[in-house]
């Protein structure tokens, strides 16, 4: 067993205290966690800059009210989304997103950028399909180990069939599975400049 002094590391005055030294750090205004609704205990989290952008991440979750609350006017939500449209029933009973209700949670958000994540691996191709647009809300699908700045993500989903291809075609790749993007807390590397 660890010898920790558990009320002061679990203290609200301690907590806070990090948390504010961590904001400072990192120039943000803010870092908010938001309970999301999940079959088990989860959160989302809204990460406002002193510079006026902001990322909001809904972790795993069904719709929920207080995201929306939370992230209104976001640069960026990274949202989950699970399972297909027509997999609504399945969604809501294990707590998850389809691929619309994560577009109508950014929309209800008034996000300038909204990307998908957190793929079924169920799924062997892309499982939605996007157009491209230069116009917000902008919607694009995250890939394993992508980089891409924010003004640049319309340009992904004009990539995402030759992507598809690319991987396919390697005989030691099944199937194509979508997860996470690699994103950074420098505003130059996410293209800010050029939306402000």
């Amino acid at each position: 067993m660890l010898d920790v002094d558990l009320d002061g590391f679990m203290s609200d005055a301690t907590s806070r205290a990090r948390a504010e030294a961590m904001c400072q750090a990192l120039g943000l205004q803010s870092f908010t966690c938001v309970d999301v609704y999940h079959r088990t205990r989860c959160y989302g989290t809204v990460i406002r800059h002193m510079d006026g952008w902001s990322i909001v991440f809904s972790g795993d979750t069904a719709p929920c009210g207080n995201l929306i609350k939370a992230g209104q006017n976001a640069t960026l939500l990274i949202h989950e989304a699970s399972m297909r449209d027509e997999e609504e029933e399945q969604a809501r009973a294990k707590a998850h997103s389809t691929f619309r209700q994560a577009i109508d949670i950014g929309r209800k958000m008034h996000v300038q950028h909204t990307l998908l994540t957190h793929f079924s691996a169920r799924y062997h191709k892309s499982p939605h399909t996007l157009t491209a647009s230069s116009q917000a809300p902008i919607l694009t699908l995250a890939y394993d180990l992508a980089r891409l700045r924010i003004g640049d993500m319309w340009k992904m989903n004009i990539h995402i069939v030759g992507l598809e291809c690319s991987l396919l075609l390697d005989p030691n790749i099944s199937q194509v599975v979508f997860t996470v993007i690699t994103l950074t807390l420098n505003p130059g590397a996410f293209g800010f400049g050029a939306l402000q």
